[in-house]
């Protein structure tokens, strides 16, 4: 078991090492024995070493989230948006047409 000292200096470096890979950390918990870090956007090579937990949320509502190991730390993250982002994101690119000569023919006025 790890000292509390010691889960500190993993999570600093962990965090440094994430951060300098282009993670996103979310959040970190010391209080377990070892330190959890929640991160957006895990490397290439997190999600080889990755293990797949289906995680039940009030009972009914189920989701997935990744866990690796990591310098001394467990990470974890999910994989994509919720679904009422999705939903969400959907709906707000759902009036626009990528091929519109209308919106391709417009110069930004900073030019």
């Amino acid at each position: 078991m790890m000292k509390l000292n010691e889960r500190r200096r993993a999570v600093k470096n962990a965090v440094a090492l994430l951060c300098r890979a282009g993670s996103e950390i979310v959040a970190f918990n010391l209080s377990y024995s070892r330190p959890v870090i929640e991160i957006n956007f895990p490397t290439v090579r997190l999600s080889q070493k990755a293990v797949a937990i289906v995680e039940r949320v009030g009972g009914a509502a189920s989701r997935t989230i990744y866990v690796a190991r990591f310098n001394s730390c467990v990470i974890r993250w999910t994989d994509g948006l919720p679904e009422a982002q999705t939903e969400q994101c959907k709906a707000l690119v759902s009036h626009l047409n990528e091929y519109s000569t209308a919106t391709n023919s417009v110069w930004p006025k900073n030019f």
